[in-house]
């Protein structure tokens, strides 16, 4: 009987409420229409027992679910991708909420990447020159590409 006490006493000790993870649940993330790499949204909770974790887009539709983390992939971003994912742990212990938030990079992108025929396109110092002070971000590497934001 004093084992089972015990027991009982360390379970109540060791349990604990949902919890995000905010190293393993980054936002915002950017994205831009086009994009051919994937975007990975993801939420990672914390918690004992492991929270069961559903996600869903702005429409309230689940688009994934998971023990502890729940993660959704989007393949050849569109303008349709943007906006908030909803995340919700629960377990026993209790509830918790969390919002990813997938942006634009930019309203208007110039990307070169290695498939680029540089003969064809502006080059950065011709960009800069032109657009001047309308450039606003330089993503040296984004996505595996140069990508210029104009304002």
């Amino acid at each position: 009987m004093l084992l089972r006490n015990i027991y009982n006493c360390l379970f109540h000790l060791v349990s604990a409420p949902p919890q995000i993870n905010q190293d393993a649940s980054p936002t915002p993330i950017y994205s831009f229409v086009g994009n051919r790499k994937s975007v990975d949204i993801t939420c990672t909770f914390y918690g004992y027992p492991v929270p069961t974790v559903i996600m869903r887009n702005e429409n309230g539709t689940e688009i994934a679910q998971g023990n502890s983390t729940a993660s959704y992939t989007i393949s050849g971003t569109t303008e349709d991708d943007f906006g908030t994912f909803n995340c919700t742990a629960d377990s026993p212990d209790g509830k918790a909420e969390y919002l990813v938030e997938l942006r634009k990079a930019g309203t208007h992108l110039y990307m070169y990447s290695e498939e680029t025929d540089f003969s064809d396109s502006m080059s950065l110092e011709r960009m800069k020159t032109k657009f001047k002070e309308r450039i606003r971000l330089v993503y040296s590497l984004f996505m595996g590409a140069l990508v210029i934001q104009l304002s």
